[in-house]
């Protein structure tokens, strides 16, 4: 009686296959302003809602740009930064006093739906 033994091909794991050389290696490049175009967007879509709703505004935060409408949080504290006197004008309009408790224990989704009218 013959044994017969098979041989197990393995990948070769040495040689590195130009997918592996393209493919992992080379670090995506990063969007250019993709996030705070859209928080712009957004901007002016909770400036509209909050001249349409008086009894219900909105504070523009970092918070509610990253955790309402998923804006990565570095470009979310960029573009309140950069439109700091905007946004307190805009918050002067309409009342803001506390921009940090403003917008507590509201539910969004009336906004977040509003917003997501407008063009992208």
């Amino acid at each position: 009686m013959q044994v017969q033994t098979q041989q197990q091909q393995l990948p070769n794991t040495t040689t590195p296959t130009p997918t592996q050389i393209s493919g992992s290696a080379a670090p995506k490049p990063a969007r250019s302003g993709g996030a705070k175009e859209r928080a712009q967007r957004i901007f002016a879509a909770i400036c509209e809602w909050n001249q349409q709703h008086p009894q219900d505004t909105w504070a523009m935060t970092v918070g509610l740009l990253e955790e309402t409408f998923g804006i990565n949080r570095k470009a979310a504290k960029e573009f309140i930064s950069a439109n700091q006197n905007l946004i307190e004008e805009h918050h002067a309009q309409i009342g803001v006093d506390n921009q940090r408790g403003h917008n507590r224990g509201k539910d969004a989704a009336a906004l977040k739906a509003f917003v997501q009218q407008f063009p992208a």
